[in-house]
C-alpha cells in the first residue's frame, strides 16, 4: 500500500459506521432501528464498523432533520438504551439549533419508556440507562428554558409527569466533583432539580395563571421542593435553591 517505505503506520480516530450518513438518510426511522438491531459487527476487527459508529452517524442525521425521527413504530420500545440515548441527543441538538418538530410525540415516547417499572430495576448498574435519563433531562431543560425554543404549553402535564417519574425512581449514584457546580451539571439529580425550577417558571410564564397572594408555583413540584429542603444533608438541592433564589421569590414569596 505504501511503496518506497520500509515501515508505516496509520491512526483512526472515533468510531466507524457501517453506513454512511447519505446511506442512513434514505432509510426510514423504523428501517434504521431494524438495521441497528440486526447489525453484527466483527469482534476481531478492532477498527471496523461498529454499533457505536452507527449511532454517531445517526446523531448527525437526526440533528439535521429531526422531524423525520419523531414517530417511530413500536420497535422503539424494544431497542437498547444506547440507541435511545443517541436518538434523544440528536433530537436535542436539533432543538437547540432551532429546528422545531413534534415534541409531543417524543415526550409521549419518553413517558411510555420510563413509566414502565422494569426500566428502573437496574438503573444503579446500567450506565447506558443513566446516560439516557441524563439526556431526557437535558431535552426537558432545553424545552422549558426561556433562552431558546420552548415546548408548547399543551405538553406541560406530560413534562411534569416525566419529571415526577424520574424523581420517584432515579436512585443512581452521584459522582462528586471538587466543585459543587460541576456535580450539579453532571449528575441526573442536579439536572432534575434544575429542570423542576425551570419547568415551574416556564409553566407560570405560559399558563396565564397569576395569583400573587398564593403563589404561582406548580403545587406538585413545590411540595417536592419543600420536602427536599427539609433534608439538611441534600447539599445538591440546597445549591440549586441558591441558584434559583430570585426566581423562587417570583414563584412564591412566602416560600
Amino acid at each position: 500500500d505504501h511503496p518506497g517505505y520500509d515501515s508505516w503506520h496509520s491512526s483512526i480516530f472515533g468510531n466507524t459506521s457501517p453506513l454512511s450518513i447519505d446511506e442512513l438518510k434514505v432509510l426510514s426511522f423504523d428501517e434504521v432501528i431494524d438495521y441497528y438491531k440486526n447489525f453484527d459487527p466483527n469482534p476481531d476487527d478492532f477498527m471496523g464498523p461498529s454499533k457505536e459508529g452507527l449511532l454517531d452517524a445517526l446523531i448527525l442525521c437526526i440533528q439535521d432533520s429531526p422531524d423525520k425521527y419523531t414517530a417511530p413504530g413500536k420497535q422503539i420500545f424494544d431497542v437498547s438504551s444506547e440507541f435511545l440515548n443517541s436518538w434523544l441527543r440528536g433530537l436535542n441538538q436539533g432543538w437547540r439549533n432551532g429546528k422545531e418538530f413534534n415534541e409531543s410525540s417524543v415526550l409521549q415516547i419518553i413517558y411510555s419508556i420510563i413509566q414502565n417499572s422494569k426500566f428502573w430495576l437496574d438503573i444503579l448498574e446500567n450506565e447506558a440507562k443513566q446516560w439516557l435519563v441524563s439526556s431526557i433531562l437535558s431535552f426537558v431543560e432545553d424545552g422549558v428554558n426561556s433562552r431558546g425554543t420552548e415546548f408548547h404549553i399543551d405538553n406541560s402535564k406530560l413534562v411534569k409527569e416525566i419529571l415526577i417519574l424520574i424523581f420517584k425512581n432515579d436512585n443512581s449514584k452521584i459522582h462528586d466533583y471538587e466543585e459543587l457546580n460541576m456535580t450539579a451539571l453532571n449528575s441526573t439529580k442536579g439536572k432534575l432539580y434544575s429542570s423542576m425550577f425551570l419547568y415551574s417558571l416556564w409553566h407560570s410564564r405560559n399558563s396565564g395563571y397569576d395569583d400573587s397572594e398564593n403563589g404561582i408555583w406548580d403545587k406538585d413540584l413545590q411540595e417536592i421542593a419543600t420536602m427536599l429542603l427539609k433534608e439538611n444533608s441534600n447539599v445538591l438541592f440546597h445549591h440549586t435553591v441558591g441558584k434559583f433564589l430570585p426566581n423562587i421569590a417570583y414563584l412564591d414569596k412566602q416560600w
